[in-house]
């Protein structure tokens, strides 16, 4: 692992001369340094730097091919990616109240109860994010249509699929990996979505 971290930093060094992504890759990093090392162990603060990786992936993306990336998106992925990890985090707690084993320390900082209310408030920002992005003037500027809100009803049936299937399902169903990768709605609702902004660009 330090072999390929080094040379990883090496090749980033060499092959970049954008000191931006430099500075959010060398972020990165530090995120997931001070994650495994001991913030995981902290209720709230361990989501949340689950949640700035991947902000500072999508930046680092935008910034290192020169795509312009919407400060609507880095919110949008910002509330996803929490919504994800308190998903998680409930299922950890479901599966230690039924073998007895915890899965992190933390665990015991969390409960069932408070994580449903945090995954209700995260999925409702993460509704407003996406539909402010679809709304604002410079995403329809760049896709040169007004009906890139259309695509917001996929996003809407999509994650009040995913609350029913990970928080009304008290079993292995409500693994969230397992309902994001075998949920028959939610692989039909995001070809749908696909489609329906291929058709908005390019129709």
């Amino acid at each position: 692992m330090t072999a390929c971290f080094a040379v990883g930093f090496i090749l980033l060094f060499i092959g970049s001369t954008n000191w931006i992504c430099i500075a959010v890759v060398t972020s990165y990093a530090l995120i997931q340094i001070a994650y495994c090392t001991s913030l995981k162990n902290h209720s709230i603060v361990d989501i949340i730097c689950i949640a700035l990786g991947f902000v500072a992936r999508v930046v680092a993306g935008g910034v290192c091919t020169g795509i312009w990336v919407s400060h609507w998106i880095v919110m949008l992925t910002f509330m996803l990616t929490l919504l994800l990890a308190a998903s998680k985090r409930r299922y950890d707690i479901i599966l230690h109240d039924s073998n007895g084993t915890p899965s992190r320390k933390n665990i015991n900082q969390y409960s069932v109860e408070y994580l449903n209310i945090i995954i209700g408030i995260i999925a409702s920002v993460t509704i407003v994010c996406y539909v402010m992005y679809t709304v604002s003037i410079d995403v329809m500027n760049r896709t040169g249509s007004n009906y890139v809100y259309v695509t917001a009803l996929f996003v809407i049936a999509g994650i009040f699929r995913y609350i029913q299937k990970t928080v009304l399902q008290v079993d292995e169903g409500s693994d969230p990996t397992h309902v994001l990768l075998h949920d028959r709605f939610i692989q039909i609702n995001l070809l749908l979505w696909i489609i329906c902004f291929a058709i908005i660009i390019y129709v």
